[in-house]
């Protein structure tokens, strides 16, 4: 068996969100590892979390052209490798948020929920041994049921009166399969997130960077 390390480790803020110009981002990381382990000591099969919590990233606000340190509790995995017939299945999910006024445990609860259904999808997956590429469709299909999970959190918090919500900057997976588990390999990580407005301007950007790492 090897090791696979899964992180990223920098935010860089290309525009910010907030009108005033300094944002306070924070981020939503997935890990992915597809082998003969159970890579998750509760209910997931193949999905890994981390804290994902509104300032996760530190609490200062940081303007265009500054960065943040992404820590190991939020962006890193490591874990020991059992490959599928010498072949196993490696990757990151990044959302990026900027904090406003939604509650730490509304988010939290909505990341959970998300966990879920990455995970059910990937299991459904591999057991039809789709381990390719996933199609447009599929990939349109997983953000939908996502979004309505996270829609759902936060309408719940309606009751709570908060009406300014943290906004989603982005969010965008990176997936490898690992063909030979005695060969290393190693891929850089670097994730262009932005949200924008119907018209298509956009209204926020941030890029996550990191490494995805294998060694035998």
């Amino acid at each position: 068996m090897g090791r696979l390390v899964i992180e990223v480790n920098r935010l860089d803020v290309i525009k910010t969100d907030d009108p005033g110009g300094r944002d306070e981002p924070y981020l939503w990381v997935y890990g992915i590892i597809i082998d003969e382990n159970d890579q998750d000591p509760g209910p997931l099969r193949f999905v890994l979390t981390s804290d994902p919590r509104p300032g996760n990233l530190g609490s200062s606000k940081v303007k265009a052209g500054e960065s943040k340190v992404i820590p190991a509790s939020v962006g890193r995995f490591s874990r020991e490798i059992n490959p599928i017939i010498n072949l196993f299945v490696g990757g990151i999910l990044v959302f990026a948020w900027e904090h406003d006024n939604t509650p730490a445990q509304t988010m939290k609860a909505a990341y959970d929920d998300c966990a879920t259904i990455l995970d059910a999808f990937l299991q459904q997956r591999v057991s039809t041994l789709q381990l390719g590429a996933v199609t447009p469709e599929q990939q349109a299909a997983l953000q939908a049921d996502m979004t309505a999970a996270i829609t759902a959190r936060i309408k719940q918090t309606l009751k709570l009166g908060t009406l300014n919500f943290d906004d989603n900057v982005g969010a965008e997976p990176a997936v490898h399969v690992f063909r030979d588990a005695s060969v290393a390999e190693s891929q850089a990580l670097s994730f262009n997130l932005v949200s924008k407005r119907s018209n298509g301007r956009v209204i926020a950007n941030y890029r996550v960077r990191g490494e995805l790492r294998y060694t035998p």
